[in-house]
């Protein structure tokens, strides 16, 4: 009885050390929404500065890889709003290659209308869709 009891507890504690350990690591991607004005690619300074100070957090940022995952509403034509994606996708991408990114790290995916996260039926779900996510994440090797 004893020696079951040793190794239940000797268990737990194992259990909870492995607990502890997975809530101490970092998540494995971190993301950074850019928002957008209807039919605009125009980034303005706010965004422009906090996408800087959430690229200099990853240090040397050779060690991640970043993808540029762009977005729009359902307003407008699928054509229309897949070139609008592609232009905002491409804002983003020269503003992080301006900040001194290797363009070699950044990986483009341009969904325009068709993944949006939010509710296109609504207008806060067309507005938080109008959007860049750069999605950080460590490069593994």
């Amino acid at each position: 009885m004893r020696t079951t009891i040793q190794f239940f507890i000797t268990f737990c504690l194992l259990l909870s050390q492995y607990v502890i350990a997975a809530q101490d690591e970092a998540p494995p991607y971190h993301v950074k929404s850019i928002y957008f004005g209807g039919g605009s690619y125009y980034i303005d300074q706010q965004q422009l500065e906090e996408l800087y100070q959430f690229l200099d957090q990853f240090n040397p940022i050779e060690e991640y890889e970043i993808a540029i995952q762009s977005h729009t509403d359902n307003i407008g034509s699928l054509e229309y709003n897949q070139r609008l994606a592609t232009l905002r996708g491409d804002a983003v991408k020269q503003e992080i290659i301006t900040h001194g990114v290797p363009s070699e790290l950044l990986i483009n995916q341009d969904f325009g209308e068709q993944a949006p996260v939010f509710d296109n039926t609504t207008w806060d779900g067309k507005l938080r869709n109008r959007r860049v996510d750069v999605i950080i994440r460590r490069i593994v090797f």
